[in-house]
């Protein structure tokens, strides 16, 4: 997907807070966009190193053409899950260690920000899970994840026991520490360190991956992102947690049901130049060195 430069008028900066690193390179990003004619609109830590009146988070990028994260892929996850609604193109610049959402090195960042400024930007865009459980008659909404959304046990020395339906059809009793539904960008997640497979992020699909399966007949299993997965809790067993991308986290009691599905507005991912997928791959998980 190509998106015009002439588009892109007013460009959100979120840094890593507490880093000295993404505060002092967001200053110069901040003054970079500003003598070329952009908006910057700069996260609040941000803001008052700028000496400029905070605003706050969730509106700033949803105001946004563009959203520059600089940090790891959990400053980018957190400024994904912001913009709600909306389909804003994120560039993610690495500051932290593996990185697989925040691809861009920091001296890539103005080089792509030139190309942004003369013509075109390429961007992928991701399918996100959005969540909601049900509570006696009460249906609660959870938000949405990039990665994955993931049912764990609330209790570190009890399993949980999660029931699986896909689209009405009962699939399995669970009995493990958990639970986790993974989107192909969150393959190389979470999912992944529980023997997950790692799905190019093309595929239209949805990873149910058991986590610590208490039978060896339980693996990993791929679906369509239309699948409607529902999770419940039967009574009378522990209660679990609900996480959505290690940001968001709510607490389930036995008797609850959670319903997974693919949310309808996917996040878009600029995409440095060159770059393919197995060469990303490569170099994160330095494929052929070891």
């Amino acid at each position: 997907m190509i998106i015009a430069r002439n588009s892109i008028k007013k460009v959100g900066i979120f840094t890593k807070n507490g880093v000295p690193a993404a505060q002092k390179l967001g200053e110069k990003l901040f003054h970079w966009l500003a003598a070329r004619g952009f908006t910057p609109l700069p996260a609040p830590e941000l803001a008052r190193s700028l000496g400029k009146k905070p605003r706050g988070e969730a509106a700033l990028a949803r105001s946004a053409d563009l959203l520059i994260t600089l940090g790891g892929d959990g400053t980018f996850l957190h400024t994904a899950g912001l913009a709600g609604e909306k389909a804003v193109p994120i560039l993610g610049v690495n500051l932290g260690g593996l990185g697989f959402l925040t691809e861009a090195a920091p001296e890539e960042l103005f080089p792509l920000l030139q190309e942004i400024r003369s013509g075109k930007i390429e961007i992928e865009a991701r399918i996100r899970l959005r969540a909601e459980y049900l509570r006696g008659k009460k249906w609660t909404d959870c938000g949405s994840a990039l990665n994955d959304v993931v049912i764990g046990r609330g209790d570190p020395a009890r399993m949980v026991v999660l029931n699986v339906a896909i689209d009405s059809e009962t699939l399995s009793s669970y009995r493990a520490d958990g639970l986790i539904l993974a989107t192909p960008t969150g393959s190389t997640a979470y999912s992944l360190s529980a023997g997950g497979p790692i799905i190019h992020p093309s595929l239209r699909a949805i990873t149910l991956n058991p986590i610590s399966p208490h039978t060896l007949t339980q693996r990993p299993v791929l679906l369509p992102d239309s699948a409607r997965i529902r999770i419940t809790l039967p009574a009378p067993a522990a209660g679990a947690v609900l996480s959505l991308d290690g940001q968001s986290r709510f607490e389930l009691r036995p008797g609850d049901e959670v319903l997974v599905s693919k949310h309808p507005v996917p996040t878009l991912l600029v995409r440095p130049p060159g770059r393919s997928y197995f060469q990303i791959l490569q170099t994160k998980l330095h494929w052929g060195t070891r």
